[in-house]
């Protein structure tokens, strides 16, 4: 049976859908004015390993994911640049030196130093590789020279997002929802919003009333009277409550934005949160069973998008939501905020700490965390810093793994090891450490010949595990043990290639090392000799494996025969 924690009940719960046959699942996808990174792919991991167990459990799924390309501002409270718009403003181009179009090279301008990542100097029209010389190379575009930048941006990175996931071995959706795709549908549903008193109009929108929508901040476990501000740290004065977000934002008067629509209202783009609510239940119905995103959208925009929902068929939204922690860098030699990580999870407030003293450390069983406790509630956060696009110091991307040396597929192993409700700590030794066992654990799969029957007790753990909210790191501990037990191998084999179906590491790709059989014989040697604990005799054959080219791994199902690189 699969339990899974829903943050709506803030229990787990025995999951079971609506419909018998098929499970219908929204994951919030990304906005794409930039590369994904790390801390981004963490959440699109977890929800693959969501959507594979569900498989394994005998459901089909039909999984929807949005891509934002229009109306997600630069504050969630409505207020700032849209981030579409503003990339646009400060990208860089590039003349096609083959077929001499201009396309976006996937810059955007920071001072003089201009670098080129990834393929970002491919043509996206001919695919002609356009290796830059100097800055003379690029240029940005004038306001109205063009008015395709800005969708060839996000076509750009929509393309680079859905790399990541190929790279990433993550399934792909069944239906891949774009907001600028689904402008009437949104328009209509606040047209609905507003034949039932929901929705008011003020200088620079208009907006839904949360103050006429009973249940506002149920995900959140709060009631409106015990909501604040929160992240809307700029407050817009003309809203009738501090939670009222926008449906429908006016263009500005005194420039024109690319992406922008007629509406009754005015000449205009949609709100963020509206999208994600009109495409899941577009594709899914009025109530659907599942929708995941990072926990910074349950004080906001989940909140946001339930309201909206319900406010007009009456019914309720979403069965299962599920969220995912941050990927988190450990800040005890720098203490400084970024983003959203002064926003309590639990109401909303926003609590801007200034010292040191407004933490308190805690000791952890996983080590020490800094905490924040909310002023408004009075409950007790992590303060830990999160990855965020705007901390270009800590912008890790794919690209930047494999310059380290480490492969995707070595850093989804390294999201596996930690449970998906939890804080995952960021650092280049652990994810070293992990490229290290994926190696090992390619090794050892590679050497177990061809799969045949299975190692039933095993499988029936695993699957234990990882019907018990997704535990991936004790499913982890499962495969292990069952490499390091005395079943056969090929019936590891087999055992270990079910795992994967829900792990989703290319197992099945691992091809045995040719190793000499002299090689094999001191290898053996020398576990006998550690197991004798004679272990400067068994220093010194490890050496003698060195020298003839090889190199000898530890690992819990014993120990690995690699080829030095």
């Amino acid at each position: 049976m699969l339990q899974l924690f829903n943050t709506l009940t803030r229990k787990k719960e025995l999951f079971t859908p609506l419909n018998k046959k098929e499970v219908g699942l929204y994951t919030c996808g990304p906005t794409v004015y930039n590369y994904a990174h790390i801390g981004n792919l963490r959440s699109y991991i977890f929800e693959d390993v969501l959507k594979r167990t569900l498989k394994s459990h005998g459901f089909s799924v039909k999984h929807v994911m949005n891509i934002t390309d229009v109306g997600h501002l630069t504050s969630d409270a409505d207020e700032g640049d849209d981030k579409m718009e503003k990339t646009n403003r400060d990208a860089l181009f590039l003349k096609c030196n083959n077929c001499g179009k201009d396309f976006f090279s996937g810059i955007v301008s920071s001072g003089n130093n201009i670098t080129l990542i990834n393929n970002s100097h491919q043509c996206q029209f001919c695919g002609f590789m356009n290796l830059a010389k100097n800055n003379y190379s690029y240029f940005k575009k004038s306001p109205g020279s063009n008015e395709k930048s800005i969708w060839e941006i996000a076509e750009f990175y929509t393309k680079a997002f859905k790399q990541n996931m190929k790279k990433l071995n993550l399934t792909e959706p069944d239906i891949w929802a774009k907001a600028t795709d689904h402008i009437t549908e949104q328009i209509d549903w606040i047209k609905k919003l507003e034949a039932k008193g929901f929705t008011y109009q003020i200088s620079d929108g208009i907006y839904f009333d949360t103050s006429k929508f009973e249940g506002y901040g149920q995900l959140t476990g709060q009631k409106l009277s015990e909501l604040k501000e929160g992240a809307r740290v700029e407050k817009n004065k003309e809203k009738y409550n501090a939670t009222d977000f926008a449906l429908w934002k006016f263009s500005p008067q005194d420039s024109k934005r690319q992406m922008e629509w007629d509406s009754p209202w005015g000449k205009g783009f949609p709100g963020w949160h509206l999208e994600c609510s009109v495409m899941a239940q577009k594709y899914l119905g009025d109530t659907f069973d599942i929708h995941c995103g990072g926990i910074d959208h349950i004080p906001i925009h989940h909140t946001n998008e339930i309201a909206q929902a319900e406010a007009v068929t009456g019914k309720q939204f979403v069965k299962f939501w599920l969220h995912n922690e941050f990927l988190v860098f450990d800040p005890l030699g720098n203490i400084t905020l970024k983003d959203n990580t002064h926003i309590c999870p639990y109401c909303g407030h926003s609590n801007l700490l200034r010292t040191k003293k407004d933490y308190v450390i805690e000791k952890q069983k996983d080590g020490v965390l800094l905490m924040v406790k909310c002023e408004n509630c009075r409950k007790k956060f992590s303060g830990m810093i999160k990855m965020a696009k705007s901390n270009k110091k800590d912008f890790i991307t794919l690209e930047t793994l494999k310059e380290k040396g480490i492969s995707p597929l070595a850093y989804r192993y390294f999201v596996l090891g930690t449970h998906y409700r939890k804080k995952l700590a960021f650092s280049w030794e652990a994810l070293e450490a992990a490229q290290n066992t994926l190696d090992n654990l390619y090794a050892i799969a590679g050497e177990l010949g061809e799969p045949n029957i299975g190692c039933a007790e095993f499988e029936e753990w695993f699957e234990e595990a990882i019907s018990d909210d997704l535990n991936t790191p004790q499913a982890l501990a499962v495969l292990w043990d069952l490499l390091k037990s005395d079943y056969p191998p090929e019936a590891k084999k087999e055992s270990l290639l079910q795992f994967d179906k829900i792990l989703g590491l290319d197992l099945h790709l691992a091809k045995p090392i040719n190793v000499p059989n002299e090689i094999k014989k001191l290898a053996k040697k020398r576990d006998d000799l550690r197991s004798q604990k004679k272990y400067e005799e068994a220093d010194k054959v490890r050496d003698e494996i060195s020298k003839a080219g090889f190199r000898l791994d530890d690992t819990p199902a014993g120990s690995v025969i690699k080829i030095l690189k």
